[in-house]
């Protein structure tokens, strides 16, 4: 729900109604124009390069990638996942790879135990058996090129 002053409402009805639209269809097309167009970094990059560069379809992935590359736009409950996971996590994290591409590691250990992730930063679950899990899931990488 957005909430908008009677002009605003005003204003919005009159634009959706000249450019033959509902007010539901001008609000989305206003959205993807602020979203395309309105710098989020000091680098100048939109909302919508932001997400081209961070989307996975992985949350754990998409977390990873948006503290990497823009650590400026994390929340500060993001930041504090963050420090968790480095402190936390990072260690048994065995199959860290890093995408070089994009400049950030992966970690399939990671996204298998993602929502236990989320419940041991939140308290919800012990960190011991947390690290006991990623232990037991974690893939040892091997020099093995036949795989």
């Amino acid at each position: 729900m957005v909430r908008l002053n009677p002009k605003q409402k005003l204003a919005i009805e009159l634009a959706a109604k000249h450019g033959e639209r509902s007010v539901s269809a001008f609000l989305v097309w206003a959205a993807e124009e602020a979203i395309g167009n309105v710098p989020v970094t000091k680098a100048g990059d939109s909302a919508e390069d932001v997400v081209d560069r961070i989307w996975d379809v992985d949350p754990a992935n998409r977390f990873t990638r948006l503290a990497h590359l823009y650590p400026e736009l994390m929340t500060i409950e993001q930041q504090e996942l963050w420090r968790f996971i480095c402190d936390h996590v990072e260690q048994h994290l065995t199959d860290r790879v890093l995408n070089e591409e994009e400049g950030v590691f992966e970690s399939r250990t990671l996204r298998l135990n993602w929502p236990a992730v989320l419940d041991a930063f939140h308290d919800e679950f012990d960190i011991e058996q947390l690290g006991e899990m990623l232990r037991a899931s974690a893939i040892v990488p091997t020099n093995d090129v036949s795989e």
